[in-house]
């Protein structure tokens, strides 16, 4: 489950609607999904021999319905959100997709997640709250 402060930046980062989460495998390939992006809540049955178990995965789409369900969005993502620890916000222009700012969440392993932006058309994660280039600690 998330931290409090983690909860926060999510819950911030869920009311961004033009967001790129760019997930890679070294150099051999990566997936750009475009869009909004939530955090979803699934409780999953017991399934013998394993007990229930409530996870928190990141939705992309529409967070229409914040309550705990037994479904999952259509696209998700599965994190270890005890793995997420801080977060940064770098300068790096990409022009092929038109964004000037990543936002990277990393724990002691380094970089778990990435998003990137375009600063012009952030509204919730603005510099002032979020400070650009130092770790935030989550």
């Amino acid at each position: 489950m998330t931290s409090a402060k983690l909860r926060s930046f999510l819950t911030d980062l869920s009311e961004e609607t033009d967001l790129v989460l760019s997930v890679t495998n070294g150099t051999s390939g990566a997936v750009n999904a475009h869009g909004r992006f939530f955090l979803h809540r699934k409780a999953w049955p017991p399934s013998s021999p394993q007990p229930a178990l409530e996870e928190e995965m990141l939705g992309l789409g529409l967070a229409t319905d914040a309550k705990t369900t037994t479904e999952e969005p259509q696209v998700h993502v599965h994190v270890d959100w005890t793995k997420v620890t801080r977060v940064k916000f770098e300068t790096n222009p990409v022009n092929r997709i038109g964004c000037d700012i990543k936002i990277v969440l990393a724990g002691d392993a380094g970089q778990v997640l990435a998003f990137y932006a375009k600063e012009a058309t952030l509204k919730h994660l603005v510099s002032g709250r979020y400070p650009r280039g130092d770790w935030i600690v989550l």
